[in-house]
C-alpha cells in the first residue's frame, strides 16, 4: 500500500537483461496465472486497495488502455489467485512501443493489503521477470515509482533493479536526489545501504 503521508518524488530504476530470474515459492493452494477476460474487475480492486486509484472504476477505466493489445495482455499480466479464487496479488510485464524501439517496463505490482507480507507480491513480481526474460530478449527492464512506494522499492532491489541517479525513460521524472533523505528515513537501514551502493 501507498504511504502518502511522505513527500512524493519519482525514481528511476532498471534491471539489467542478463540477471536470471531467482525461483519462487507459493502457498499451498495458491496459484499464479495470467490474465483472461473478466480478469480486469479483480485487477482494479486491487490498485484501489493499494490506493493506487481513487475508485475501482477509475481503475477499471486506465485498465482498457490494455485491450487493443489483448494478445500481449494475456502473455504479459499476472495473478496470484487464492484457494477462493480471489486475485490477490499482480504485476504486468508491459513493453512501450517507442520511435527508439521497445522499451520493457514494470507496470503495477501490487499486492491486496491484507495478503501483504506473505510472499505473494514477490512471487507474482518473479513471474513478471520471467516474462520479461522469455519476451523481451536482450533487452533491460525499466519502472520509475515514487517515495510512496519505498517498501515496493526494497522489493525491487532484492530482484535486481537498480537505482539510475540521473537516467530518465518515457518521459518519466528521476528525483533521485530529492527521494535520497525520504528513503534514509523510511526503510530499513540495508535496504537504504544497497539502494546508495547499487545506484549508477
Amino acid at each position: 500500500m501507498l504511504d502518502k503521508s511522505v513527500p512524493f518524488h519519482t525514481i528511476i530504476m532498471k534491471r539489467p537483461y542478463e540477471k536470471a530470474p531467482v525461483p519462487r515459492a507459493l502457498q499451498t493452494g495458491y496459484k499464479i496465472r495470467g490474465y483472461e477476460p473478466g480478469d480486469e474487475v479483480g485487477w482494479a480492486e486491487i490498485e484501489t486497495e493499494v490506493l493506487e486509484f481513487d475508485s475501482v472504476e477509475q481503475a477499471l477505466n486506465y485498465h482498457q488502455g490494455y485491450i487493443p493489445r489483448i494478445n500481449d495482455l494475456k502473455k504479459r499480466q499476472w495473478f496470484v489467485e487464492s484457494p477462493q479464487g480471489i486475485l490477490i496479488a499482480t504485476a504486468t510485464a508491459w513493453c512501450d512501443e517507442t520511435p527508439q524501439g521497445k522499451i520493457p517496463v514494470v507496470h503495477a505490482l501490487s499486492c491486496r493489503p491484507e495478503y501483504q507480507g506473505n510472499g505473494f507480491g514477490r512471487a507474482v513480481a518473479i513471474k513478471m521477470l520471467e516474462s520479461f526474460y522469455d519476451l523481451d530478449m536482450d533487452l533491460d527492464v525499466w519502472l520509475d515509482t515514487q517515495t510512496w512506494s519505498y517498501k515496493a522499492v526494497e522489493l525491487y532491489l532484492s530482484l535486481g533493479f537498480v537505482p539510475m541517479k540521473k537516467a530518465v525513460f518515457n518521459g518519466a521524472q528521476n528525483e533521485y536526489d530529492k527521494a535520497l533523505p525520504i528513503f534514509k528515513e523510511h526503510m530499513r537501514r540495508e535496504s537504504y545501504q544497497k539502494f546508495v551502493e547499487t545506484s549508477i
